[in-house]
C-alpha cells in the first residue's frame, strides 16, 4: 500500500533537486556514466520511478546562453582645434587633401587629342588676330591715302599719289602700266628732269587722273615755268607735247598695280564699303568668341 502512497509537495520538491544534480553531474562527466543512488526513505519511490511523474514543463529547460566576452574598443577623441588653424583630424571615408584633377589620371589616348584641341585652338587665335589686325589696318590706310589721291599734286614727303588713266605701252609691243595702276611719283627740281626718264603729267584723256610722258629736254633748268619736251606713251599714238614743270606731278618713281582703280571704287561706294569693312571686323571678333569659348576649362 506504501507504494501506492500520494507525495507530498516537500518529497516532489526533493526529488527534483536530485534530478537536477544527477543531470548536471552527467554533463560534466560525459565520458564516464555512473549512476547515482539517491537514498529514498522508507514508504518513498525511488528516483528512476519518480522521474517518469515530470510533466512536459519539466523537460523544456533551456541552458542559459552567455555571450563572448568582446574586447571593449577606446574611441580616441578628436583634438582641439584653434579656429582659423588647419586639423589633420578628418572624420572617416573625409579625404585630408584637396582633390584634383590629376588625382583621378587621365587616358594616354586623351592626352593628345587634348594637345591637339590645344594647338589647334592658339593657331585659330593667331589666325583670327592677324586678320582683324589687317582689316583694320587696310581700312585706315585706305581712308588715309584717299585724301592724297589724286589730289592735284598733292605730296606726302614729297611723294605723289595719282592713278594712270590708260594702258602704256612700249616700243615692242609690251604692256608696262595697266588702267588703274597707282603711280608714285617724285617731286623734283626742274633741273633735275633728264632725258629718258618718265615722268606723272596731268590726263588729257579723263579728268582726275594722270599719263606718263617721257622727257626729252628742257628748255630752262632755272625758270619756275621751265618748258618740258616729252613724248606722250599714254595715248594709241605717240606725240610730242611741252609740259610746264610747275604742271608736272613729278618722276615716276613706282607704282602698285590695281589699287588706284579699288580706291576710286571705294570713293564711289564709300557707303557699302564701310558696311563691308564692319561687317569682317565683327566676323573676326565673333570667331575669337567662339574659340574661347570652346577651350577647356579647369574646375
Amino acid at each position: 500500500m506504501e507504494q501506492f502512497k500520494l507525495k507530498s509537495i516537500e518529497e516532489f520538491d526533493v526529488d527534483f533537486v536530485a534530478m537536477l544534480n544527477e543531470q548536471a553531474k552527467s554533463e560534466e562527466e560525459p565520458q564516464t556514466q555512473t549512476e547515482t543512488v539517491i537514498p529514498v526513505s522508507d514508504g518513498e519511490e525511488p528516483a528512476e520511478n519518480s522521474y517518469f511523474k515530470k510533466t512536459a514543463t519539466d523537460f523544456n529547460v533551456e541552458p542559459e546562453f552567455v555571450p563572448a566576452p568582446q574586447e571593449e574598443v577606446v574611441k580616441t577623441p578628436r583634438p582641439l582645434v584653434p579656429i582659423g588653424q588647419n586639423s589633420a583630424y578628418s572624420p572617416v571615408g573625409a579625404p585630408t587633401e584637396p582633390i584634383s584633377e590629376d588625382d583621378f589620371g587621365e587616358d594616354e589616348d586623351e592626352k593628345p587629342a587634348k594637345q591637339k584641341s590645344s594647338a589647334a585652338a592658339l593657331a585659330g587665335r593667331i589666325i583670327a588676330i592677324v586678320l582683324l589686325s589687317a582689316t583694320i589696318v587696310v581700312f585706315v590706310l585706305g581712308c588715309f591715302v584717299t585724301v592724297f589721291l589724286d589730289n592735284g599734286g598733292s605730296d606726302i614727303g614729297g611723294f605723289t599719289l595719282n592713278t594712270i588713266s590708260a594702258d602704256v605701252i612700249d616700243s615692242a609691243g609690251e604692256k608696262i602700266l595697266s588702267k588703274g595702276d597707282l603711280i608714285i611719283a617724285k617731286k623734283v627740281e626742274p633741273n633735275e628732269y633728264t632725258s629718258g626718264s618718265m615722268i606723272a603729267v596731268p590726263s588729257a584723256f579723263e579728268e582726275g587722273r594722270c599719263d606718263v610722258h617721257i622727257v626729252n629736254s628742257v628748255n630752262s633748268y632755272y625758270s619756275e615755268n621751265a618748258e618740258i619736251s616729252t613724248t606722250d606713251i599714254t595715248s594709241s599714238q605717240s606725240y610730242v607735247a611741252t609740259v610746264m614743270a610747275s604742271e608736272s606731278y613729278g618722276i615716276v618713281s613706282s607704282y602698285i598695280p590695281v589699287l588706284g582703280g579699288l580706291l576710286h571704287f571705294a570713293m564711289d561706294n564709300i557707303i557699302l564699303v564701310c558696311v563691308l569693312f564692319v561687317l569682317l571686323a565683327a566676323l573676326w571678333c565673333l570667331i575669337l568668341v567662339l574659340i574661347e569659348n570652346k577651350k577647356p576649362k579647369n574646375n
